[in-house]
């Protein structure tokens, strides 16, 4: 025997351990149990038994309530466990490993400072040849309370140029993009560096500069104001 599926609205599918589907007619309920796996023409069908649809729509009712809180249930538990998404911030995720005077010389981006920080200053050289410029950038980061410098010509440089952004203190402690926290000078063919980090909390203030390597020599070509 076999029932064309087309004819039948599907309310559940096939169970596990008794493999029946349930079809709801039009005034009743049809429980069937597969003897073999679904066919594009039809069902093959070993056992037929009817129900009332009151008691079986009771029950299909039970199970989507216990469905529902289930669903509930789920949604609690990510909140209550610390399971997160992908969008979720946390302050492990924006963790930094310096602060202040023990950023003197470190890395803004492997501390992780990089993430928090904003421009405060900035200043643009004169016109350095060819309508070459350069802009002088003093970046802070109020989570890890330091300052550092960052350089970006509107080119990208050419043989024999180089440039440098320098982070100087008012103590007089200073680092540029050659020193290990930065990521090195501007070399031919590019356009930016950033300098090691000096501590900017309380009491300190600081300043960065741009540097254009011209006539054999570094000279300063741009300077901002101090933070």
């Amino acid at each position: 025997m076999f029932v064309n599926p087309n004819s039948l609205k599907i309310l559940e599918s096939c169970h596990k351990k008794d493999r029946s589907i349930l079809f709801l007619c039009s005034d009743h309920v049809v429980i069937i149990t597969v003897g073999k796996p679904l066919l594009e023409a039809g069902v093959p069908v070993s056992t037929i038994r009817k129900e009332t649809k009151g008691k079986k729509m009771f029950s299909i009712k039970r199970m989507m309530s216990l469905g529902l809180m289930l669903s509930m249930l789920s949604t609690m538990l990510v909140f209550t466990t610390g399971v997160a998404s992908a969008h979720t911030t946390s302050t492990a995720l924006a963790a930094t490993s310096c602060y202040n005077t023990t950023c003197d010389g470190k890395s803004p981006v492997s501390t992780g400072c990089d993430s928090s920080a904003l421009t405060e200053w900035t200043a643009t050289s004169a016109d350095l040849g060819g309508g070459l410029r350069a802009t002088a950038y003093l970046r802070f980061s109020a989570t890890c309370q330091a300052a550092w410098a960052k350089v970006v010509f509107n080119k990208p440089l050419t043989y024999p140029h180089g440039g440098l952004a320098i982070i100087k203190r008012n103590d007089g402690k200073s680092y540029d993009c050659a020193d290990a926290g930065g990521n090195g000078l501007v070399a031919v063919t590019q356009t930016s560096c950033y300098s090691a980090m000096v501590g900017d909390a309380s009491g300190y203030s600081a300043r960065a500069s741009a540097q254009y390597y011209i006539n054999e020599t570094f000279q300063t070509v741009a300077t901002t104001a101090s933070y």
